[in-house]
């Protein structure tokens, strides 16, 4: 074989390797692979981070007595326009580790 094949065939595999190693993660990165006379690849599959949303949303809530909302996802409580006359309670915490 002469050089240039050579040279092919070991991107072609680091190519691969890149491509499984995303398939396997699948969160992502970036990959620069560069070969001898100028050639390379960069490969860039990042994905920006997910948006939370809150585990209690509440709107327009108007409490004569005892509401209550409880959150045991850890993602946070959301409340808007609340005119309480007693006992309005949102409250969250992070999931219980098993």
């Amino acid at each position: 074989m002469d050089w240039n094949t050579v040279v092919v065939i070991v991107v072609a595999l680091f190519a691969l390797v890149a491509i499984a190693a995303f398939v396997r993660y699948k969160q992502g990165g970036k990959v620069n692979i560069k070969g001898p006379g100028g050639m390379g690849v960069n490969v860039d599959a990042t994905n920006p981070p997910p948006v939370s949303q809150p585990g209690v949303r509440m709107k327009d809530v108007e409490s004569g007595r005892n509401t209550t909302a409880t959150d045991g996802t850890g993602r946070g409580v959301d409340m808007e326009g609340v005119k309480s006359g007693q006992d309005t309670r949102a409250t969250t915490s992070p999931p219980k580790k098993e």
